[in-house]
Formats: C-alpha cells, sequence, structure tokens
C-alpha cells in the first residue's frame, strides 16, 4: 500500500532563510513532515537513501522539494 503522507524537502544553504522558510509554513498551517539539507548534493544523498542518509528507508520520498536557486 503507498503512503499517501506529503513530505517536503528543503534545499537552502541559508539558515537564515531556511528558519523564515519553516515558521513560514507553520504559520500558515502546513502540517506536513519537512525536512532541511544544506545543498543539492545532500538532497541526492537523501532521496537516492546514500551517504549518511543510508540507512533512510527508501519506500517515502518527498514529494514537494523547495530548491534555492542561486
Amino acid at each position: 500500500m503507498e503512503n499517501d503522507e506529503v513530505e517536503i524537502l528543503l534545499v537552502e544553504d541559508n539558515s537564515s532563510d531556511a528558519e523564515l522558510t519553516m515558521r513560514a509554513l507553520k504559520k500558515n498551517n502546513v502540517l506536513n513532515r519537512l525536512l532541511h539539507v544544506k545543498d543539492g548534493a545532500e538532497a541526492l544523498d537523501f532521496i537516492y537513501c546514500i551517504g549518511k542518509y543510508s540507512n533512510r528507508s527508501n519506500k517515502i520520498k518527498p514529494k514537494v522539494i523547495l530548491l534555492d536557486l542561486n
């Protein structure tokens, strides 16, 4: 059975901007699980369950990715 939980992955290298985004989502009652990574390489490790995320289950993938492009 597929999990319908919508997990959000925030890719943001600036901790102040990440905190601001998380506060804005919480203030607007977005109650989804939100995960924060610092860069694209870490995001790929998270999505593909490699590196420091190798023990993470790959059954639940983020369905929304907020990406900081600079």
